[in-house]
């Protein structure tokens, strides 16, 4: 059995989005299509394209359910993938690799020339507007100007131009250094060089110590009869000198 859907039984709306030449883009259904609108301006490609929407409502979501399913199957919309079951369908999809690469080769040529100095916001709106290309397609060109260091991520498709890197100096450029080979000294062999533990070059050998020299055990008469309770320690036990502990 299958779960109804939360809002089953509230009005659900059909939409419909048409381009400039009147050509049926994409059918959907939703309860607040300004919503799923705006949803679809960051996620398709295609969106640049809708010049003109539609809205039918209806009762609840089975009947827009089932108004969709006979649109879609009768007008078939350039950019709805249900009607595209048969092998075949002509592909669904727009192709923005045109677009992508225009914006990325305009904006890192005028970050190139200076026309936008570091620091300089550009966002996906405003970027999508000037070339006719949707957000998405904006985006995917400005990330790919952040991996090549000429843009900067900020916050919800914001991006910031990068500072340009520092030119290598070559008379400051240090090549690493090659380290030179451990040999082994006299009386070592290639072998121990190997054990971690053997002693590095030039290491003295090590000398044993006598602890009970360094640290000589008190004398008999000084030793307390008894050990003191963990409150002497704490200056807490008022017990004489010479005398058992009771704590």
């Amino acid at each position: 059995m299958t779960n109804p859907h939360v809002h089953a039984n509230e009005p659900t709306a059909l939409y419909r989005l048409y381009d400039a030449d009147d050509q049926l883009l994409y059918i959907g259904i939703a309860r607040y299509p300004q919503s799923r609108w705006e949803q679809h301006a960051g996620q398709q490609t295609w969106w640049h394209q809708v010049a003109r929407k539609t809205v039918e409502w209806y009762e609840d979501r089975a009947s827009a359910l089932e108004a969709e399913a006979c649109s879609t199957a009768a007008e078939k919309p350039l950019y709805d993938q249900s009607w595209r079951r048969t092998q075949d369908a002509p592909k669904g999809g727009f192709d923005d690799s045109a677009g992508r690469k225009l914006v990325e080769k305009t904006l890192a040529d005028r970050i190139a020339q200076g026309l936008y100095p570091p620091g300089t916001c550009l966002s996906t709106g405003t970027v999508s507007s000037e070339f006719d290309v949707a957000r998405t397609t904006a985006s995917c060109a400005m990330r790919a100007l952040v991996s090549r260091g000429m843009l900067r991520h900020r916050v919800h498709g914001r991006y910031l131009v990068a500072d340009p890197a520092p030119p290598s100096d070559p008379a400051t450029h240090r090549e690493e250094a090659t380290p030179l080979p451990l040999l082994p000294y006299e009386g070592q062999s290639e072998d121990d060089l190997l054990f971690p533990m053997r002693p590095v070059l030039g290491a003295p050998a090590p000398v044993a110590v006598n602890w009970d020299e360094r640290f000589p055990p008190l004398p008999t008469e000084d030793r307390d009869p008894k050990p003191r309770c963990i409150r002497v320690w704490r200056g807490a036990c008022d017990r004489p000198a010479g005398m058992a502990c009771n704590c």
